[in-house]
């Protein structure tokens, strides 16, 4: 059976927000796997589970921020521009 947190990397992976925050909500670690779910999420353009996961507290510089350099990589401008922006108003 698989974890909160197996499904939550699946469902970033897939792009599917609805259950992002859903397992979100249920408790799943946003952190799990060094934000592996954000990574996903950006590597295949998924700009809104990108925002809901990084609104949850994921890490964008997580893996030397592979996240970016993966939207930039494959072309996802908007995942770029989400990244770059919540990298900025960091505290």
């Amino acid at each position: 059976m698989k974890t909160n947190e197996q499904k939550l990397i699946d469902a970033a992976r897939d792009g599917d927000d609805d259950a992002v925050k859903m397992l979100l909500n249920a408790g799943a670690d946003v952190h799990e796997g060094n934000d592996v779910s954000l990574r996903y999420a950006a590597t295949n353009g998924h700009a809104s589970v990108v925002k809901t996961l990084l609104e949850a507290g994921a890490n964008p510089h997580a893996w030397d921020g592979e996240a970016l350099r993966n939207a930039i990589l494959y072309g996802h401008e908007g995942v770029v521009k989400i990244i770059e922006e919540a990298m900025a108003n960091e505290k």
